[in-house]
């Protein structure tokens, strides 16, 4: 089966928030059925994510590559049409982008990665449009069994470009607790939606402050329970997005600072501001051997707008990271989703020659000691 029907096959197997993976588990264990060893890892939710030594044991490793990756697509919309097929040179299909063509590149050339003398873990989390728990249980798992991958690629759809930092998703809530009166007079009350909406004012002045650097977006605001009563405890959820971990902090202290003007300011019983989640940011590095896939592909270092995988591995400890993969992520998460064939193909063919590549370059890293074990 050649790369493009692989593909089709991981695009029609389907699994998105609210059905089973069991199917698409099936799929990926017949294909590594001869890898020396698969281990099924469960996250705290239940949901099961996959981690495949291709040519090597799971335990004691401080010398391998990760090649990562998501199962999971995002819930289709009402009448879309997800089924893969092939039109001319692309592949249409939910998933086709984001990012199954990775997967069956991987798949395409199992054989040689089984081949290669440095040892390859694959790890195909099933929650990444989600949830994001399912990574954070993969470097658990390696870390109970003493893997430390040197160097990570994973495969989110770049276009072929090398991609060497991605913006973190940090999750906030506040929570503003006024007084509730009746609404014929609201003096004798503290109306909590008013407090919010000078400290949602200042974070769209904050947007302003860090444009091209961060995204601040408020995503939920909840408050009030009836009409004839004054609002006495808002909630707000806020999303904020930078590859910078200093960047975060900075915006993190700068709504807290004002969250406490503002909560002395109308007399606020009680006020809180809290990270709830995180997907971590993937900070640039210097790299030798993003350098030298630059100068293979013919391209240059790139920026991640959305959050990926990248950012937890980078915070497990594995320094040498990139973000490259067939397909384009601004035809994902969207009706008519698609990948070029040709920009498949040509991942297909050149994974086992740039994974050689960079086992030798490790090598050498490791001979001069300069690349953290």
């Amino acid at each position: 089966m050649n790369v493009v029907e692989i593909a089709k096959q991981l695009v029609n197997t389907k699994f998105y928030q609210g059905i089973s993976n069991e199917a698409l588990l099936n799929v990926f264990n017949s294909y590594f059925q001869d890898a020396t060893e698969i281990a099924k890892v469960q996250d705290e939710n239940g949901l099961t994510h996959l981690v495949v030594g291709m040519n090597c044991h799971l335990q004691d490793l401080d010398h391998a590559i990760l090649l990562s990756g998501h199962m999971d697509t995002v819930k289709p919309g009402e009448n879309w049409d997800t089924e893969a097929k092939v039109e001319g040179d692309l592949l249409y299909g939910l998933g086709s982008s984001d990012m199954k063509s990775f997967f069956a590149a991987v798949i395409h050339n199992f054989e040689e990665i089984k081949n290669l003398e440095t040892p390859v873990v694959l790890s195909i989390t099933s929650d990444e449009e989600t949830l994001g728990e399912g990574i954070k249980a993969v470097t658990s798992f390696m870390e109970e069994k003493n893997i430390h991958p040197q160097y990570a690629l994973v495969g989110e759809p770049t276009k072929n470009q090398v991609i060497t930092s991605n913006r973190g998703n940090y999750v906030h809530v506040l929570s503003l607790t006024g007084k509730e009166c009746h609404s014929m007079n609201p003096s004798n009350g503290i109306n909590a939606l008013y407090a919010a909406s000078h400290i949602i004012g200042h974070i769209e002045k904050l947007e302003e402050v860090y444009k091209g650097r961060a995204t601040l977006n408020p995503i939920l605001v909840e408050g009030g329970k009836m009409p004839n009563q004054v609002c006495g405890k808002c909630l707000m959820k806020l999303s904020i997005r930078t590859s910078s971990s200093k960047i975060h902090t900075e915006i993190e202290d700068a709504i807290a600072t004002k969250v406490e003007e503002i909560a002395k300011q109308y007399q606020l019983p009680a006020f809180s501001f809290e990270k709830v989640f995180e997907l971590s940011a993937f900070e640039q590095k210097p790299s030798d051997i993003n350098n030298f896939l630059c100068d293979y592909l013919n391209t240059s270092e790139g920026e991640y707008l959305a959050t990926t995988e990248a950012g937890e591995l980078q915070k497990y400890g594995i320094e040498n990271i990139t973000i490259l993969g067939p397909g384009n992520l601004d035809l994902a998460h969207k009706q008519g989703e698609y990948c070029a064939c040709s920009q498949l193909k040509f991942y297909d063919e050149n994974l086992p020659k740039m994974l050689q590549e960079i086992s030798k370059k490790m090598d050498i890293q490791n001979e001069k000691g300069g690349m953290s074990k």
